[in-house]
């Protein structure tokens, strides 16, 4: 008896639903063996950076982990550690490599690549403007990936800060090191919209005290902070968050699960979705295209997000015209 019969008889289901529930077991036994290496500041289980998605599509697409498919990864790291990380998964046999975030990221996978393909997912750079793709059309190296316009989405932020607090006068701008493109044009959109604007550096390791940073935000003044797209926000969130909320800070974020830890709002892109587009270019990489020859994504829908228990703990009144354009409102 074959082991689809022997699944019938011991779970009594039709051979259509015993089909379906075999179908990525062969799916996956009729693709090549991927061996995909990653590194990050995060952990693997962290639902924001979007681990989660990557692989839930990449079994999709019949890559399954155990079956085809083996993860070199490892997280939680300081910045410094991200080049060796990947040079051990070049060791152990990588095929493609995997670089989210900031382009620190980018810049040690290449180290460790030579040859190898490069899926990366630039949440705060511009991979073209910084020389590390050809165009976005054409790459034109082993390298290609998810490209997100953050200042454009900075400014919008600001806007978006202005509609839903309107007594407000002043922003703080967290920036780090690597983040100064998205602080510009922040401090630009504050500027054409009469708001003062202070800004606050956080140094480059996403787990450093915090104390000093709310202790330069208060010196602002009554104020809201924006919050650059940035491994050290997403790693840090719910330590941000709590601080924020006992010195009555409203934070506007870049992504959804930033509110989630208790942000007044968001505005940007889906990490999940993301992750899920970069999942089919490295099984496209995996099955023989070239990642030169695939244009860079460019994620277009981009979702608001409120917690109005935030607000409610702020004793902020958000108004209804401004609530109603909500992608999400968390109760």
């Amino acid at each position: 008896m074959n082991r689809r019969k022997l699944l019938m008889q011991v779970t009594g289901l039709s051979a259509a639903t015993v089909a379906g529930l075999w179908a990525p077991d062969l799916y996956a036994q009729s693709k090549p063996m991927l061996r995909l290496g990653l590194a990050s500041f995060g952990e693997r289980s962290d639902r924001v950076d979007g681990y989660a998605a990557l692989f839930e599509r990449l079994a999709q697409l019949g890559y399954v982990e155990d079956r085809n498919l083996q993860v070199e990864f490892t997280g939680n790291l300081a910045p410094e550690g991200l080049q060796s990380a990947f040079m051990r998964a070049v060791q152990r046999g990588a095929s493609v490599l995997f670089a989210s975030g900031h382009d620190i990221t980018l810049l040690a996978a290449q180290v460790a690549a030579g040859r190898i393909p490069i899926v990366f997912v630039a949440m705060d750079y511009d991979p073209v403007r910084l020389g590390y793709v050809q165009s976005v059309r054409h790459p034109g190296v082993n390298r290609t990936g998810i490209f997100v316009r953050q200042p454009e989405l900075a400014a919008k932020r600001v806007e978006l800060a202005r509609e839903a607090l309107p007594e407000i006068r002043r922003l703080v701008l967290w920036q780090t090191p690597n983040y100064r493109e998205q602080v510009d044009a922040a401090a630009s959109a504050a500027k054409t919209l009469g708001l003062e604007t202070s800004q606050v550096e956080m140094n480059g390791n996403p787990r450093q005290s915090l104390d000093p940073v709310f202790e330069l935000t208060a010196r602002a003044g009554p104020s809201a902070v924006i919050l650059p797209a940035s491994n050290q926000v997403r790693v840090a969130r719910t330590e941000i968050c709590r601080l924020a909320l006992e010195r009555g800070l409203p934070l506007i974020a870049a992504e959804r699960e930033i509110v989630e830890a208790g942000a007044l709002m968001s505005y940007g892109i889906s990490i999940d979705r993301a992750y899920r587009e970069a999942a089919e270019y490295i099984a496209r990489i995996a099955q023989g295209e070239k990642a030169g020859d695939l244009p860079l994504l460019q994620p277009t829908k981009f979702e608001m997000v409120v917690n109005a228990r935030t607000a409610k703990a702020l004793n902020i009144s958000l108004p209804p015209a401004f609530l109603s354009r909500a992608d999400e409102v968390i109760e």
